[in-house]
């Protein structure tokens, strides 16, 4: 279908591009109907789009604070099904995909890494 054929054409894009992905604002604004376990995300990462999370309008959707990232992980994991590596995965892309340094980038990779190892 046109899912497939738009991922396709998503995890091809030169740069590549990171889908920044905000679970609970899609919820809150009606766009999964049945739910977050039928939101896009895990076919978009199966289909080799990057995808991150993010905390949309935190004032807005609830999250006033610094917890409002924690909650979005927390929906991809118990919501959406997401495993450990398809969260890591999610955090790698948010560094690989920032403009951090490099030094950041890798010391973030290494953490998160660190972190699939002991969970």
């Amino acid at each position: 279908g046109g899912g497939a054929v738009s991922c396709a054409l998503i995890s091809k894009q030169a740069p590549p591009v990171c889908l920044e992905v905000c679970l609970l604002s899609n919820r809150r604004l009606g766009f999964c109907d049945s739910g977050l376990a039928t939101h896009p995300l895990p076919t978009l990462m199966g289909a080799g789009v990057a995808c991150c999370l993010a905390s949309d309008d935190p004032a807005f959707f609830g999250a006033h604070t610094s917890h409002g990232l924690v909650r979005e992980y927390v929906a991809a994991r118990h919501l959406v099904g997401l495993d450990d590596e398809a969260l890591a995965e999610l955090a790698r892309a948010s560094f690989r995909h920032s403009c951090a340094p490099p030094e950041v980038v890798n010391r973030g990779l290494a953490g998160i890494d660190a972190w699939l190892r002991d969970a």
